[in-house]
């Protein structure tokens, strides 16, 4: 490609870059990058809106680029957009993106699947939520089907455990208004619960969606709830970052949370007595709590 086709070449780039960066899609350097990064009909939008008119483009110019597959022609006749390999010519050239830079990304964004978990400030929020309320089982799980009542009951054991982790500086970016953003007519806890596809690889399957918007921690043996288990969701939380002040106010949050929320979101089974409770709010469990946690702080790993 000569040096005047490659000027227009940068016209198509520019052009998308102006959009991407204009509806504040431009992650980094790399516009090949951030197409990536965003979803299909996103990126339909940006590249229909980048696309320029070929009466404005060198006639010789737009059909070496067309020739080239660096410009491909819209649905909207006499108009073109940038390409993938045009985006790669242009950001190769310009030392904006190399190739060992682009398969690292696609390996990590694609096949780092065996990396030492690490969960983002959301599911943090999320498995927090779960530990405090203690859903350790089928049994006492986050039924997204349950009534409104129910669902704002999980709105301030959420918020709850999103305060405590922010307190904590756990979480640091997350702005509460974004956790629990209403997303048209779907309940926000709804919306933030169902967009967890990754827990159960990064939980090693203890993260459990068997379906019908049921959730669950898989933590109960049928006798009691394995410490070394519950250590390992704790750690993946808070990372084994927390003094002993931290500890006490983590303890707190639990407790509150298991006494006085989770009788308003599961449905309790009737002992031999008649009486309802969770099986999971009771003092042993206390016990298992506070020993799980300070384990977390030392413990490197569940195996």
């Amino acid at each position: 490609m000569d040096a005047a086709a490659y000027e227009s070449l940068k016209r198509f780039y520019q052009a998308c870059r102006d959009r991407f960066q204009f509806h504040g899609k431009l992650r980094g350097e790399s516009l090949l990058i951030s197409g990536l990064e965003v979803k299909n009909n996103v990126r339909f939008s940006l590249l229909g809106e980048a696309s320029l008119e070929s009466r404005k483009i060198d006639a010789d110019h737009l059909s070496e680029l067309v020739a080239g597959e660096f410009i491909r022609e819209i649905d909207e006749p006499g108009l073109f957009t940038i390409t993938a390999n045009g985006i790669w010519e242009v950001e190769r050239s310009e030392h904006l993106l190399d190739s060992a830079k682009l398969v690292d990304y696609i390996d990590r964004k694609n096949f780092a699947l065996f990396a030492k978990a690490r969960l983002t400030e959301k599911e943090k929020v999320i498995v927090f939520s779960f530990i405090a309320v203690r859903a350790f089982s089928e049994r006492s799980c986050v039924d997204l089907h349950r009534d409104d009542a129910t669902m704002e009951a999980w709105r301030r054991i959420i918020e709850k455990a999103y305060q405590a982790l922010r307190g904590l500086g756990v979480v640091r970016t997350l702005n509460e208004a974004d956790l629990l953003r209403a997303k048209g007519t779907e309940r926000p806890v709804s919306h933030l619960i169902r967009h967890t596809d990754a827990l159960p690889r990064k939980t090693k399957g203890i993260f459990k969606a068997p379906g019908k918007q049921r959730y669950y921690l898989d933590l109960y043996d049928g006798a009691t709830v394995p410490i070394d288990r519950l250590a390992f969701m704790f750690r993946l939380v808070f990372e084994g970052e927390l003094d002993l002040e931290g500890m006490e106010n983590v303890l707190e949050v639990c407790r509150s949370v298991a006494y006085d929320e989770a009788i308003h979101v599961f449905d309790y089974p009737e002992d031999v007595s008649g009486a309802s409770e969770h099986l999971f709010s009771k003092p042993v469990y206390d016990d298992v709590v506070r020993e799980s946690l300070r384990r977390s702080l030392v413990q490197v790993e569940y195996q």
